[in-house]
């Protein structure tokens, strides 16, 4: 884990803690993984307009976001162990301070992940490494815009081409890319080593494991979406035994931005199970 960058570099809270703390509400943290070339702070919105019940935190990886100059990850299981680790890290610490203080220390703090497109197979991996641990374990994957792990992928493998040439295929099949980025010769200079470095993990990612997860799953379709088909993110369903839902929503792949209020519904209704689940699980634990 040499490369792993600290806590506070890799997780970004967004919204305000003392006005959660504030409204008495004990809210589920849920924690967002970004598409490929794109940062954490994209979902920085849903914190206010989720808030006080959810906490959002970013996961924001080197070479993205306020840390695009570091070099960036290349590999889907290194991203997912680098996330692991922190997590672990922040939660001592995290208990650690709450003995320090002489607080109860709560072991059953509600919280869930959302992956998009690469973020997704993170988040999933992620899901699976911690999937030994009750505790520590999710309590929901939310997966958007990612075919299930099983089926090949459809699209030709662009990362290896020049830069003029990768660029040109990442806008004519997947777009994402602002304008304002590639008319600025040395923005964009910047950021294209995290953005190829994105797409190796993409393609060349291959599941750890096909044994179902036990978490419940909820999973996200654009019904006009160029790259995933409904029928490979339905496939998801393969992949836990416990609850599964899919949502199919207009919108191509980027469906976040036009659909934002029918998303953040379907994460209200969804994380709010969640957090019965877990405060059931905290009453249950011996006093």
């Amino acid at each position: 884990m040499s490369r792993t960058a600290s806590s506070s570099e890799l997780f970004l809270p967004f919204g305000n803690k003392a006005a959660a703390a504030a409204s008495g509400k004990r809210p589920t943290r849920l924690y967002v993984f970004a598409h490929a070339g794109g940062s954490a702070r994209t979902f920085a919105p849903w914190a206010r307009l989720l808030a006080p019940d959810i906490e959002v935190i970013g996961v924001e990886f080197p070479g993205h976001g306020s840390r695009m100059l570091e070099a960036p990850l290349s590999d889907v299981h290194e991203m997912a162990a680098v996330f692991v680790h922190e997590l672990q890290v922040r939660e001592l610490q995290v208990r650690e301070l709450q003995v320090r203080e002489g607080l109860a220390v709560d072991a059953a703090q509600p919280w869930a992940l959302y992956g998009h497109s690469l973020g997704a197979s993170i988040a999933y991996e992620a899901a699976r490494l911690l999937a030994s641990h009750p505790i520590h374990a999710p309590g929901h994957l939310l997966l958007g815009a990612m075919r299930a792990p099983h089926l090949p992928r459809t699209m030709p493998s662009i990362a290896h081409l020049p830069d003029d040439d990768f660029l040109r295929a990442v806008q004519e099949s997947y777009g994402g890319v602002p304008e304002a980025v590639l008319a600025e010769p040395e923005l964009l200079e910047i950021v294209l080593p995290a953005l190829r470095a994105d797409f190796i993990a993409y393609e060349t990612y291959t599941p750890a494991s096909l044994a179902p997860l036990s978490c419940p799953m909820t999973v996200f379709a654009g019904m006009s979406d160029p790259i995933i088909d409904e029928a490979e993110v339905a496939a998801w369903s393969h992949h836990t035994s416990g609850p599964f839902q899919m949502h199919a929503l207009p919108g191509d792949h980027f469906f976040l931005g036009p659909c934002r209020e029918q998303v953040l519904g379907i994460l209200r209704s969804t994380l709010h199970g969640v957090k019965l689940a877990r405060d059931g699980l905290r009453t249950q634990q011996p006093q």
